[in-house]
């Protein structure tokens, strides 16, 4: 039943993802037919989805359609230019349509951008209102964890546990991962054969310290993008003991915060595992708040048929926050993550390239498990997609909307329309190079959604074999009473 469950969930949250994107695209599409009609311009066809129609209505002389494959969609404009590759043949004689003006199709063509850019705008406006929910982790630039014989861990000054970094190759940082100048993103794009790393160090005895490391990244397995094997800090829980185990035993329950081990700062969950078993089956000295009340506990961690040490214990990190990002604030970093993405794709010594874009398979995969965390999560990443909707379509390239623009301002410079069978030619060239390349991302999409699926299975199976203490990344209210 449970495995029925999740069945269902998934699929509820992949026909979310899937509406929320075809909302997306009718918005765009609604723009161009808007523009087109103000203009004075023949609307054909509204299509959502591309490939075969299940269901069409004539109304208003347009057809309205659905289509087999929820990816896309288009208006058929033909006095625009021919686009039969994408939006199938027509029966009406488009020699007989009267020609539109060159600054007409510019207006109709903008129509698209500018409602993704305003519908983008709009949601901003919903999620500034309902807000984003954030962890302590994405907000912080405090290290928590750094992996065992990653480049971090073996770097001539290595990263450690509680160091606070600064800068990344210069730049300042401010947050872990999400929002601007966070450190996932700077290691991301990062473009040289190491990044410098400015951290300040914490010691009791002194005081604080500057340190500067290079670090050479490697490639993560999932995502095949740059990493360095260091993870963000947060407050560490007890979200449940197992019976008979030594946690249950000394006394830890629920909604305890774990401070220390043997007097060593805590400073994630990965790293409370860790110093739990560089104990080696000794006894530990586990220091907790409880209540605002410091409070110490001595246990003996068990060996379990894996050959780690446990505790018996389960644990999360603390509670969500939920911040209200204003909405032009959304949009500008929206626009900048665009600019700094292009800036890394066309950069030769970056590990970003083209297979990293996501299709419209990957960003129904995101989508859906976004929406599967928290509904404002899918809110917030649709405004992200909006805004790339509106720019990436102002591209001046046959078949997308900065095409038409251009061989339209070509047409008005000249004085002379561009030869039809050229026009026709591009953009059939065009669309079925974009067709290929919508194959060629989404065939990279599931390649990293079947990678990122064996990783979920190798943590699970991994936490089922150790079974006496997990991290559970589900927030828990705390502390707890």
């Amino acid at each position: 039943m449970d495995i029925l469950n999740e069945i269902l969930v998934w699929v509820g949250v992949v026909l979310l993802a899937l509406v929320f994107l075809s909302i997306s695209v009718a918005a765009h599409e609604l723009g161009h037919l808007l523009f087109a009609k103000w203009r004075g311009m023949i609307v054909e066809k509204f299509a959502i989805g591309f490939g075969p129609v299940i269901w069409k209505k004539d109304w208003g002389g347009i057809e309205w359609s659905l289509r087999l494959l929820p990816l896309g969609g288009f208006v058929s404009l033909p006095q625009m230019a021919s686009m039969e590759t994408v939006e199938g043949k027509t029966e009406a004689d488009k020699a007989s349509y009267p020609p539109a003006k060159p600054f007409d199709r510019i207006i109709a063509a903008l129509g698209g951008p500018l409602f993704s850019f305003l519908f983008g705008l709009a949601v901003a406006v919903v999620v500034w209102m309902v807000g984003k929910p954030e962890s302590e982790a994405q907000t912080t630039t405090v290290v928590g964890y750094v992996e065992p014989d990653s480049p971090a861990a073996m770097a001539d000054s290595p990263i450690l546990p509680g160091d606070k970094i600064l800068f990344i190759d210069n730049q300042p940082v401010t947050r872990f991962s999400g929002g601007r100048d966070n450190i996932i993103e700077a290691i991301v794009l990062s473009t040289g054969p190491t990044i410098q790393f400015d951290i300040e160090r914490g010691s009791r005895t002194e005081g604080i310290e500057l340190v500067t490391t290079d670090i050479k990244p490697e490639l993560d397995d999932v995502f095949k993008v740059r990493r360095v094997g260091i993870s963000p800090a947060h407050r560490v829980f007890v979200a449940d003991t197992l019976e008979n185990s030594p946690a249950r035993h000394a006394g830890l329950l629920r909604g305890d915060e774990i401070i220390s081990v043997n007097f060593q700062k805590v400073f994630s969950a990965q790293h409370f595992i860790s110093l739990i078993q560089s104990s080696a089956g000794a006894q530990v000295t586990i220091e907790i708040l409880r209540d605002e009340i410091p409070m110490t506990f001595a246990m003996i961690p068990k060996l379990v048929e894996t050959g780690d040490y446990m505790i018996g214990a389960s644990l999360s990190p603390p509670g969500l926050t939920i911040v209200h990002i204003p909405p032009f604030e959304l949009v500008i970093n929206s626009l900048l993550m665009i600019k700094k993405t292009f800036a890394a794709l066309f950069n030769p010594k970056s590990n970003v390239k083209a297979e990293h874009l996501s299709g419209p398979v990957g960003i129904i995969q995101n989508q859906a498990l976004l929406a599967r965390q928290d509904f404002r999560l899918l809110l917030w990443f649709v405004v992200i997609l909006n805004i790339n909707l509106a720019v990436l379509n102002l591209l001046p390239i046959p078949v997308l909307d900065g095409g038409h623009i251009t061989l339209s301002l070509i047409e008005m410079i000249a004085r002379r329309p561009v030869p039809v069978r050229l026009v026709e030619s591009l953009q059939t060239v065009f669309a079925l190079l974009l067709i290929g390349f919508f194959l060629f991302v989404t065939y990279h999409d599931t390649l990293r959604g079947v990678r990122m699926f064996q990783r979920d299975q190798e943590e699970e199976n991994r936490a089922r074999e150790q079974g006496s203490i997990r991290f559970d990344t589900t927030p828990t209210p705390a502390p707890a009473d």
